[in-house]
């Protein structure tokens, strides 16, 4: 089998649409999902013909072949899938994360494409950034955008950009771990592939690994030299070196383990703090409402004299700015009470009253008691 990248690309990012998304959803490929490898395969201008050809080749092939690759083909492959992955994960899943079995699926072709964890860390930010191009929303809706994006590729922006970094950082990393046949491998299929990636994505240059190469060459023949008289590695190296991948992967789950325990610890946090704020505000309502209510006068009438039940009040007396005093705790009704005038004669009227306290007229200051 020997696909083209871009149906390469296609098929790994297509893989990852159905590994994820809605338990219950007999395909599981979600619509958002599968729109992140429709605006791949406009960029690329692969038909649906074409595509519905090369997504039932066999997986295990796909990875084999990934693994014979260059550095802008295997990181855009994998990168294409952490996009779909990123989308959106199982139900009740947040964008921007990758559940376990996508995760699975990345580390799969992490592993047969032979990329470090030093090497990723170096080239995520860069890989992410290229993809993201590639994978924009607006390629399948904005006819303008996509003629855009079609012009940084025919006037080589595209590739100054984001290739040529790209390849610096990997190439960067790979020979500062001292894999000089990594290095090897990858700049050979880097040249064998340039034709095929200049017509994908413009342009770029590679005369500096060109020089670089000439460099390493003595060292790389002392390599395979030394690597042939040795027989290579042996069986306990062999061994090593699978038990060392193992622990690896032990280490990458656990990280996954703990980040979803952090994650679920967040978002308990997030609910408690939710639910404080919530009863904080119903509170502060509570109390508002409270204020409002003591501080509104209820009318009452009795005897021909219109009164506040709750602060004595006289209606006819009542200003803008006189507030009730219902938390004063009165309840007034009309009473006869006994008065005496300006020259000491007894005589009675009606009053509001305290029916509580006795309090006569406007409660003021006073609290009932």
């Amino acid at each position: 089998m020997s696909m083209k990248i871009e149906d390469l690309i296609c098929y790994v990012s297509w893989h990852a649409v159905f590994i994820d998304g809605n338990e219950n959803d007999e395909s599981k490929g979600t619509e958002n999902e599968r729109n992140v490898v429709r605006s791949l395969r406009k960029y690329f201008g692969v038909s649906v013909e074409r595509f519905n050809v090369t997504i039932h080749e066999p997986l295990q092939s796909v990875l084999t072949e990934l693994a014979e690759q260059d550095p802008v083909t295997t990181l855009f492959s994998i990168y294409a899938a952490v996009a779909v992955a990123h989308v959106e994960t199982e139900a009740g899943g947040q964008v921007g994360k990758t559940s376990n079995r996508e995760w699975e699926f990345v580390l799969s072709m992490i592993e047969a494409a032979g990329i470090s964890e030093n090497t990723r860390n170096k080239v995520r930010e860069l890989a992410k950034k290229m993809v993201a191009q590639c994978t924009d929303a607006r390629l399948r809706e904005d006819s303008a955008f996509f003629e855009a994006s079609r012009k940084d590729i025919e006037t080589g922006s595209f590739g100054i950009q984001y290739i040529e970094p790209l390849l610096k950082a990997y190439f960067d990393a790979v020979e500062f771990e001292e894999e000089l046949l990594v290095w090897e491998k990858n700049y050979l299929a880097l040249k064998r592939n340039k034709r095929a990636l200049t017509r994908l994505f413009g342009d770029f240059s590679i005369k500096k690994f060109d020089q670089i190469y000439e460099d390493l060459k003595f060292n790389l023949k002392e390599l395979k030299q030394n690597s042939k008289n040795s027989g290579g590695l042996n069986t306990a190296e062999k061994n090593t070196d699978k038990e060392q991948q193992k622990r690896a992967k032990e280490a990458e789950k656990e990280k996954q383990k703990k980040a979803k325990e952090a994650e679920k610890e967040q978002q308990k946090k997030a609910k408690e703090a939710e639910k404080q704020r919530l009863q904080n505000e119903a509170i502060a309502k509570k109390k508002a409402d409270l204020e409002k209510l003591n501080a509104t006068h209820e009318i009452s009438s009795a005897r021909e004299i219109m009164y506040c039940r709750y602060c004595g009040e006289l209606k006819s007396t009542i200003g803008n700015l006189d507030l009730c005093k219902r938390e004063y705790g009165h309840h007034f009704s009309i009473k006869k009470v006994e008065s005496v005038d300006f020259h000491y004669k007894t005589f009675f009227e009606y009053k509001p009253v305290c029916t509580k306290c006795g309090h006569e007229g406007r409660c003021g200051t006073w609290r009932c008691r």
